[in-house]
């Protein structure tokens, strides 16, 4: 026959049980052309990415593909700034995450690479989240913005780098950037973009309509923790207090004077309570 501890200890099981499994391991989100292997020649530009163009025909930056020191092949992504021009010169290149749900945990990774930056501000990839209305006004509301990356200084090979956050509350529209200026120049590589739940909240087990006792002149906790205990005499008057940490609470009769008295010792989990007699 199960006795009634058994009983919510299966009950607290079955709950854990039903919270875990509809957690998301992992899911995979989309970036169209994530290794930047479609390059349009036509209008030299990626699919499924919008980059900026130097109207200057190149003097200042080129975004482009290359196929020569890709990571991974065909091409990868390669943002330069021209040698000679204006340290204010910038660029930046952006594309859609689809896929990706709000309140999630997401894993933003990838494979860069380095050539004479000159700062870590010089180059960035960035996490724009945002809501947006799917149908007339379309109103576009911005929740959170991400600096996922930033730069190593000078000159590195192709190194792995992977950054974990949260999406925002009733985010939809999210938005990857990648932003390069002042000098020198970047190559991206194999970006991939993963989420998962946030850990589930398990509700917490509560006992109604029974008393926890202070017997024998003590109480014990399944581990230090912080707590006060309050002496009083019958007239409710505090008689002795006293806190600290501990993982056992003792009370000495000897500092009391002949009568009863009530004790109560509080953690921030439980109240123990009782009568004590005290006598000299």
């Amino acid at each position: 026959m199960y006795s009634v501890k058994l009983f919510q200890k299966t009950l607290s099981a079955l709950a854990a049980t039903c919270l875990f499994s509809s957690v998301v391991l992992a899911a995979d989100a989309t970036v169209e052309n994530a290794s930047f292997s479609t390059f349009i020649a036509a209008t030299d530009s990626f699919a499924s990415w919008n980059a900026d163009k130097d109207s200057t025909g190149g003097t200042r930056f080129t975004i482009m593909q290359d196929t020569t020191g890709a990571y991974s092949a065909p091409g990868c992504l390669k943002m330069a700034i021209t040698p000679g021009a204006d340290t204010s010169t910038k660029c930046a290149i952006s594309a859609s995450i689809t896929g990706l749900p709000a309140n999630k945990i997401v894993t933003i990774s990838a494979m860069v690479k380095c050539e004479n930056i000159p700062s870590y501000s010089s180059t960035s990839i960035d996490l724009m989240q945002a809501t947006q209305l799917q149908v007339a006004p379309w109103t576009w509301t911005f929740r959170k913005w991400n600096a996922l990356w930033w730069a190593q200084l000078g000159t590195t090979g192709w190194t792995p780098i992977s950054k974990t956050d949260t999406t925002a509350d009733s985010a939809n529209s999210f938005t990857l950037t990648i932003s390069h200026s002042n000098a020198g120049t970047l190559w991206i590589d194999d970006i991939t973009v993963t989420y998962t739940d946030l850990a589930p909240v398990l509700p917490r087990a509560t006992v109604q309509n029974r008393q926890t006792t202070f017997r024998n002149d003590r109480v014990s906790f399944s581990r230090p923790m912080a707590y006060s205990m309050k002496v009083c005499g019958v007239n409710g008057k505090v008689l002795l207090q006293k806190s600290g940490t501990a993982a056992e609470v003792n009370l000495n009769r000897l500092d009391l004077t002949s009568g009863a008295y009530m004790v109560s010792v509080k953690t921030a989990e439980k109240t123990f309570s009782g009568r004590v007699m005290a006598g000299k």
